[in-house]
């Protein structure tokens, strides 16, 4: 029986989706290159070398006030995993940008900007959290 081949080329994986197939084992790889594996105390290079590997643009939409909590945040949309491989939803994910705005705002846990990017996320982020595109 002859199989019928499409003459279409297959479909290039964008990064998400090769991030989102990934193992654990794979990103853990990439994370022991890392300074640390808890958000909060990544250095300068580990945000720009997290920002790289996932091919991240910062802050989308938005004035790039906080570009290494956008890339933090940008790394759990991705993956689903936090930087310990551990799987995370986006609930998750939205209060990690949450607390890390909060945590660089002179406004400290009363930051506006904090409160309208969750909420934002929280009402239209899930489209993001499901796309692999």
């Amino acid at each position: 029986m002859r199989r019928e081949t499409s003459s279409r080329p297959l479909a290039k994986m964008t990064r998400k989706q090769e991030l989102r197939e990934m193992s654990t084992k794979e990103l853990l790889q990439f994370m022991a290159t890392l300074s640390t594996r808890n958000w909060q105390h990544f250095t300068e290079e580990d945000i720009c070398d997290i920002g790289i590997f996932i091919a991240s643009d910062g802050c989308t939409g938005v004035p790039d006030f906080f570009p290494d909590c956008c890339i933090i945040h940008d790394w759990i949309y991705a993956t689903h995993r936090d930087f310990y491989g551990i799987p995370r939803t986006q609930k998750f994910a939205d209060n990690v940008l949450k607390l890390c705005i909060q945590k660089r705002s002179w406004f400290g846990k009363w930051s506006p900007m904090a409160a309208w990017r969750y909420k934002f996320l929280r009402t239209f982020g899930g489209k993001n959290w499901e796309s692999t595109d």
